[in-house]
């Protein structure tokens, strides 16, 4: 199976949803990786950092969401006819998205688009607000993005 990362596009957003560490730690587990390129450069990551962990670059969002089984994001796809974007219009049928979602939220439209397309949905924020580590014990997803992106 492989794990895409794509470019976050919304407007000041700076973290990208894993690091050159812990791809590695997820590759070891069987799974191969891709990423957007330049979806680091805001979180001061580079491409060279992700390729000598062995995740393979891709050009664009769109070979991203193809050659993916399964996406990882920060924040939820954006879809907004308002401002002309839509980042699941290259997304095949049957991928699972992982991200900080909130459907219950102002997500509608959204969720009755990966609805449509069959997509599974894991949101972050909604499954549990802690993930065990063997190596440090509990991790507050939320608080270890926010320190990461400098809101804390």
């Amino acid at each position: 199976m492989k794990i895409g990362i794509p470019k976050e596009i919304y407007p000041g957003e700076k973290r990208v949803a894993t690091t050159p560490e812990a791809a590695a730690a997820i590759m070891k587990l069987g799974f191969s990786m891709c990423l957007e390129s330049g979806a680091g450069l805001s979180a001061n990551i580079s491409d060279d950092l992700y390729q000598a962990a062995g995740v393979e670059i891709l050009p664009d969002a769109q070979s991203v969401w193809q050659q993916s089984d399964i996406i990882m994001k920060v924040r939820a796809p954006m879809l907004s006819v308002e401002q002309g974007v839509d980042e699941l219009a290259d997304c095949p049928s049957g991928k699972c998205l992982i991200s900080f979602i909130w459907p219950a939220l102002k997500n509608a439209a959204l969720m009755e688009k990966l609805a449509s397309l069959q997509t599974t949905v894991f949101g972050y924020g909604l499954c549990t607000t802690h993930v065990q580590s063997a190596k440090n014990g509990c991790i507050k997803l939320y608080g270890e993005y926010c320190r990461l992106s400098g809101y804390c």
